[in-house]
């Protein structure tokens, strides 16, 4: 087994684990227990991480999979890329269901809670109150990406709210949408996906 194998491994699992928890904390599908913790800003730290240094351990694994035909490396190096696109499909999406946000009608919000680490609004729509934390169609919790388009100050703060006008409560404070991030996360996954098919073929 070559020496670059166990590493290769060791990033791909936390990289499936970061990837679940920013899936489940977007979709409230995390326990009761878990949603205490905000998942969201560790795990864009963690992915950008994953996302640099490792880049050149994939090629030097890749390298070493041509010569010596290591299939663990291969399977690592898979499992990374189908991390990548399970990233790359949740932008997708976000961006599919936001896409037209800078068309929706407006309303006043009012800000409630306002850290680093997270941003809450209200705002009323046709006398009914709804409750929002997604700042744009990628972001549910960016407070830097906020303050470029709102310089907030703490608390009680109003800020322009758009709304989906058929379900209100889908709503963000920065509209329009950005594929350029889906578009790279989704050719870095299928480009690792088909590194170990080329390997497996040139073999």
């Amino acid at each position: 087994m070559p020496d670059v194998a166990l590493p290769i491994l060791g990033c791909a699992f936390p990289l499936i684990a970061m990837v679940y928890l920013y899936w489940a904390q977007s979709h409230s599908a995390l326990p009761q227990s878990w949603q205490k913790v905000h998942w969201a800003p560790i795990c864009e730290i963690g992915l950008a991480a994953f996302l640099t240094f490792p880049m050149f351990l994939l090629l030097y694994g890749l390298l070493l999979a041509l010569a010596q035909q290591s299939l663990l490396i291969d399977l690592g190096v898979g499992l990374i890329g189908l991390s990548l696109l399970l990233v790359a499909v949740d932008r997708v999406e976000s961006c599919r269901r936001y896409h037209t946000s800078e068309q929706w009608p407006t309303t006043w919000g009012t800000v409630l809670q306002f850290s680093r680490r997270r941003v809450r609004y209200t705002y009323l729509v046709e006398q009914t109150r709804y409750y929002g934390q997604r700042i744009d169609a990628q972001h549910a919790h960016h407070l830097p990406l906020i303050q470029r388009h709102h310089p907030l100050r703490p608390y009680r703060q109003e800020v322009i709210v758009y709304y989906h006008p058929q379900e209100p409560q889908r709503a963000v404070l920065v509209p329009g949408v950005n594929w350029s991030g889906a578009a790279v996360l989704l050719g870095s996954g299928v480009a690792c996906l088909m590194l170990p098919l080329l390997a497996l073929w040139l073999r």
